[in-house]
């Protein structure tokens, strides 16, 4: 068994922030009262990453569509919202699970 030192304090691996992305301000706009487990997500889960990336993605687009005109404008508006109500679910979803099993998204992703 190995003996502790009391005169040593025990130092863990520090955290991390992730780089900031425009997925994660985009996931931190809508869940900011889970910003560290966010960042934790982010660092564990490439899969997480990419869902983030996504929904910033489509919140430009959405900014774009903003400045078009003409008929399209507004079904191609309509498509963009409901890209972005489904990933900020699935998001949401993601925060869910990590906070109920404790986990801080998969490790291997």
């Amino acid at each position: 068994m190995p003996v502790e030192n009391p005169g040593i304090p025990k130092v863990g691996m520090p955290k991390v922030t992730p780089i900031p992305t425009p997925g994660l301000y985009a996931v931190k706009r809508r869940f900011s009262a889970q910003a560290e487990l966010i960042d934790d997500l982010t660092r564990a889960s490439e899969t997480f990453r990419e869902l983030c990336d996504d929904l910033a993605a489509c919140d430009a687009t959405l900014e774009a569509i903003g400045a078009m005109q003409g008929r399209n404008a507004e079904a191609r508006r309509a498509e963009c919202l409901e890209w972005i109500a489904s990933l900020t679910k699935e998001v949401k979803e993601q925060l869910r699970l990590a906070t109920s099993t404790g986990r801080s998204g998969d490790r291997n992703g």
